[in-house]
């Protein structure tokens, strides 16, 4: 009789997940994002950035004003999605048509690796193509300024998270500020 239950009970819960479906769309799918209504995806692969506002059904081109291949989507900051590919940061308040962020404060040599919101302000965190330091920027209205540095390590990603901001490093580091590193 236990060992019936049990297996009544571990056949009831493996069964309870949710199951994968196929869309219509065949890519990679390296990014995806939900915003404005739609489900964003971008792709290495066909160099394409598609949205979905069917919940998958059908997709159309997204990528007016980004580059054809290499995007990540960054943050959504009140009704503007951030992304962004090397040194490049791009907002769109429709996730069809999108511009390039005057990014003249980052230098030519730093990729953007993250992207997060704390207190309203949208903040950048990059890292050297070579060498380590990391450095955060915020956006100041149309314009990125830095807004601290952290040297010893290379940040992969940055999160807010209950006011907190969350950092994850390359090395055996797991960094957080209250005040994004002032």
């Amino acid at each position: 009789m236990k060992k019936l239950l049990l297996l009544v009970l571990f056949g009831s819960a493996s069964g309870s997940f949710a199951q994968w479906q196929s869309t219509s769309i065949f890519t990679t799918g390296e990014d995806v994002y939900s915003a404005f209504g739609k489900v964003l995806v971008a792709d290495d692969a066909s160099s394409t950035l598609n949205a979905s506002t069917d919940n998958g059904a059908n997709w159309t081109s997204s990528n007016t004003g980004v580059p054809s291949s290499g995007l990540k989507f960054g943050v959504l900051n009140g009704s503007t999605l951030y992304a962004f590919k090397n040194n490049t940061i791009y907002q769109s308040t429709t996730g069809n048509n999108w511009t390039v962020n005057n990014t003249s404060a980052l230098a030519s040599n730093d990729v953007v690796k993250a992207m997060t919101v704390m207190n309203g302000t949208v903040l950048a965190v990059t890292n050297p193509l070579s060498g380590s330091g990391s450095k955060i920027f915020q956006l100041n209205g149309t314009t990125w300024s830095l807004r601290s540095s952290y040297p010893a390590a290379l940040i992969s990603t940055i999160k807010n998270l209950n006011g907190t901001l969350w950092a994850g490093t390359t090395s055996t580091l797991v960094l957080k500020s209250a005040d994004a590193g002032l």
